[in-house]
């Protein structure tokens, strides 16, 4: 088990970077498409990342989803920000993130998939900055 005094310390650590700000918008498209054994892995999210006050997520899709897609949308900002946290290229706490578009198959798409899909738009956004 994690002490809590590490989590703190990691916490700590990760607001004390200094990593700049976002300069301008970056568009991305976070995609999978893989099996993964007997499963299919299908996601996709149309992301802009912006320079914000503070860190934010905008919603701006224009469908009528269920809680379970909602869940996939969640697990696709956690995919994104499993990338971004570890990155020192740009300042996360003045970071916001618009959704703008998603792709979804009825049997394939998972929660797996659309963290998947976040990490891809998060590796995309970096590698734009580079």
């Amino acid at each position: 088990m994690i002490k809590p005094d590490l989590i703190e310390e990691w916490i700590g650590s990760l607001l004390a970077r200094k990593c700049r700000p976002l300069e301008y918008d970056i568009a991305v498209e976070g995609r999978v498409r893989r099996h993964v054994g007997p499963t299919m892995l299908i996601a996709a999210v149309g992301v802009v990342f912006r320079r914000s006050e503070k860190f934010r997520v905008e919603n701006e899709l224009v469908l009528n989803l269920e809680s379970e897609s909602e869940a996939f949308l969640r697990a696709a900002i956690f995919g994104m920000l499993d990338v971004l946290m570890v990155s020192d290229l740009v300042s996360i706490d003045t970071l916001e993130i618009v959704l703008k578009t998603v792709e979804l198959d009825p049997i394939e798409s998972s929660q797996w998939a659309f963290r998947e899909a976040g990490r891809d738009a998060g590796r995309k956004m970096i590698k734009k900055l580079r």
